[in-house]
């Protein structure tokens, strides 16, 4: 049995698999994470139109990335805000839509939670651009803008990761 390990034909196939792994790891993780993560809505804010060159995304803000100083539970912040992770509680009203309950620097042990970078005035999620279907993107920046729609994203959030599943107008 150890012969057929050691013959060349299995350390081409491991070298050969090893790349492909490495490609098929970012999409298998964000499967993962469609398929059994735990859902909510976030809010939206307009931020930037679209590129031309990529085709029809829109950029998304999002009203928890603006949380006060008041819900973290540490007192003191971290020198290098860019590079450090925060684990935001979310609390889910009966529309399913999340707000900030509390913020950490540490992961929670409990409850709905997202994962994010502090920058200087907010937190990013890495949830901010969306593809949209051609001709669409215009018709989602307008809804955000209108002070009586809200346009939210569907998310899904495992582990404190999340992914876009769609965008939802609400009038």
């Amino acid at each position: 049995m150890t012969r057929l390990f050691k013959s060349t034909i299995f350390k081409y196939i491991g070298i050969a698999a090893l790349p492909l792994a490495v490609l098929l790891f970012q999409p298998a993780t964000n499967f993962a994470v469609l398929a059994f993560g735990a859902p909510a809505l976030l809010e939206t804010r307009p931020i930037d139109p679209r590129d031309f060159l990529r085709g029809d995304y829109v950029t998304l803000g999002y009203v928890i990335s603006d949380i006060p100083d008041a819900l973290f539970s540490e007192d003191k912040f971290p020198e290098h805000e860019g590079e450090t992770p925060v684990y935001v509680t979310l609390a889910l009203d009966d529309k399913g839509i999340a707000s900030v309950s509390r913020a950490s620097f540490s992961r929670p042990s409990d409850g709905l939670y997202i994962r994010g970078r502090l920058n200087w005035w907010n937190v990013d999620y890495g949830i901010g651009v969306y593809y949209v279907p051609e001709g669409t993107g215009r018709e989602i920046e307008d809804a955000m803008r209108d002070e009586d729609v809200k346009v939210l994203a569907n998310v899904r959030i495992l582990k404190g990761r999340a992914v876009i599943k769609k965008l939802e107008i609400m009038k």
